[in-house]
């Protein structure tokens, strides 16, 4: 047995499978860079990647957009999408978790990137934030205006992010 885990890391989709996770490990922490807050709208984007990839190929329109791929996956059919395969249990895992429907075990560090530092954390953050301090969850988040280093196709590093999660870090107690 591998024993509890001093903390759990997550960016964007890794944040919410962090928090999925989290009850079964237990781990010391969170730490979370820019999580999907709801995995079901997070699943609807990807499966609109694959309609808009059958769209401009051959095949045209795909027949019945995100319902029709969605009723392939719960046939237990696998998807091809921009060159990833999506298991339909993983498909039926992210429709079923939502950010706000987990009470994480341990306290979170929230780094969320913003386009400007007089910035606000987004509406839905804050709710799912405020929602687990009325847990008596410790949240602990940090603004960092930076560009979404995620969605870019090249290897791009974040200083400001690294910054932001040492001085987080820092603050934890042994």
């Amino acid at each position: 047995r591998l024993g509890r885990p001093v903390g759990l890391w997550g960016l964007r989709l890794g944040g919410l499978l962090a928090l999925d996770c989290a009850a079964a490990l237990q781990p010391a922490r969170l730490l979370l860079w820019q999580p999907v807050l709801d995995g079901k709208g997070f699943l609807t984007q990807f499966l609109r990647l694959r309609v808009a990839g059958d769209m401009l190929g051959e095949g045209g329109a795909t027949e019945g957009g995100t319902g029709a791929l969605r009723a392939q996956l719960q046939g237990g059919t696998p998807l091809e999408i921009a060159g990833y395969e999506l298991a339909p249990a993983l498909a039926a895992s992210l429709d079923a978790i939502s950010a706000a429907k987990v009470n994480p075990p341990c306290p979170v560090d929230w780094i969320e990137v913003v386009v400007s530092s007089e910035r606000p954390l987004p509406p839905a953050a804050a709710r799912v934030s405020a929602g687990w301090e009325t847990q008596g969850i410790t949240v602990r988040t940090a603004l960092v205006p930076n560009a979404p280093f995620w969605s870019t196709q090249e290897i791009e590093e974040s200083p400001a992010m690294a910054a932001a999660t040492v001085e987080l870090l820092q603050g934890v107690p042994a």
